[in-house]
């Protein structure tokens, strides 16, 4: 993944195949992940191997977005890239349905999102992790070249069983409960 966020073609896609000829040199990118861990270990991940790596490759813009971060840094996915300088969004579900950002070519959708759940045992709520509906996956697809041209990859697919039953409707994140009728 850190050759294709930092200039080099990808050798694979997730559940996709080969991606032939690589992507545009300065496409924008947006990684849905998790939640706001997930975002900075990612981050965190991505700034020190591109250090490494240091002028082999394309400088990124790491815009990470989750209802946590301060507003001003929520900010900087809206600036504008400088040139020879390619922007990563990392963020949580929170984009899908609120936000635009102009010229996201490509999006990486896991397939996952954290989902609150109470336990009525303990007494107490919690965010798990659980696979996202059909409808959010169809959601974030549309994020890939939503101003432009683009594409999506998902490293789940639509028959893959994680999905569950509860993934033609998003079942289970409404009931916010697994396996209940």
């Amino acid at each position: 993944m850190v050759a294709a966020l930092t200039g080099g073609a990808p050798t694979s896609a997730p559940a996709a195949g080969r991606i032939g000829g690589g992507w545009p040199a300065l496409a924008k990118l947006l990684l849905f992940c998790s939640g706001q861990e997930e975002i900075e270990t990612v981050e965190q991940i991505l700034r020190c191997r591109t250090r490494d790596l240091g002028a082999k490759i394309t400088k990124l813009m790491i815009c990470p977005i989750y209802a946590n971060l301060p507003t001003e840094l929520q900010a900087k996915i809206f600036e504008l890239t400088p040139l020879g300088v390619r922007k990563v969004v990392l963020s949580t579900n929170i984009v899908e349905t609120s936000l635009t950002i102009d010229g996201i070519s490509y999006v990486v959708n896991p397939g996952f999102c954290k989902v609150k759940s109470y336990s009525p045992c303990m007494g107490t709520e919690s965010l798990l992790v659980h696979p996202i509906s059909k409808a959010s996956a169809d959601q974030r697809a549309g994020w890939s070249g939503r101003t432009g041209s683009g594409k999506c990859f998902r490293q789940r697919r639509e028959d893959d069983e994680v999905f569950g039953e509860g993934w033609a409707h998003g079942r289970d994140r409404v009931l916010g409960t697994r396996g209940v009728p």
